[in-house]
């Protein structure tokens, strides 16, 4: 989480990943830890060519937002949805209307992205 400096940064993290999976660590470019979406979309443009065909990859309940901001900058984006945040059972139990931990963390990570998507909105 960005307020968690203590852990590696994402693109450390991939990085390391990457030079062990055998890619040449000069073939690999991390730019700085950046917290919010718009700042990571204005970095790739100072990287790539804006014109340029991306796949972006992020969860999937954050891919509108992230989509939008990306192609702001004049990206053509193929979205790559991960980390689904839904179960596919469709079955309602009577412990689904009892306050639960996850389902507190759910509502969170939700009206943070409503939150977010407002911003860019405005």
């Amino acid at each position: 989480m960005p307020w968690d400096k203590a852990k590696k940064t994402e693109g450390t993290v991939l990085r390391e990943y990457g030079i062990s999976n055998g890619i040449p660590s000069e073939k690999i470019s991390v730019r700085k830890h950046l917290d919010k979406t718009a700042g990571k979309a204005v970095a790739v443009k100072e990287l790539i060519s804006p014109s340029k065909r991306i796949i972006l990859v992020t969860s999937a309940f954050h891919m509108y937002r992230a989509q939008r901001l990306f192609e702001k900058q004049g990206f053509i984006v193929i979205p790559y949805k991960v980390d689904f945040k839904a179960s596919g059972s469709n079955q309602v139990m009577f412990m689904d209307f009892l306050p639960s931990a996850i389902n507190l963390e759910l509502t969170e990570i939700g009206i943070r992205e409503i939150i977010g998507r407002l911003y860019y909105l405005l």
